[in-house]
């Protein structure tokens, strides 16, 4: 169904500049305030922060 090269790139993330890494993945306050209530850990907040960074349409502020 895919060639070989459309399974790599669907397999990885693409290159990015270091701007582009700070802006995407830098958490808003909004996600910060989403992550810190509930009594969760340290490794659960980071894991979903990182989920909530990756999302497609994101923007941060």
């Amino acid at each position: 169904m895919f060639s070989d090269e459309q399974l790599e790139q669907l397999r990885s993330f693409p290159e990015i500049s270091a701007d582009e890494l700070i802006r995407y993945f830098t958490p808003t306050a909004a996600d910060a305030a989403f992550v810190s209530p509930g009594g969760r850990g340290p490794v659960d907040r980071l894991g979903m922060l990182v989920q909530l960074c990756t999302l497609p349409g994101r923007e941060s502020t």
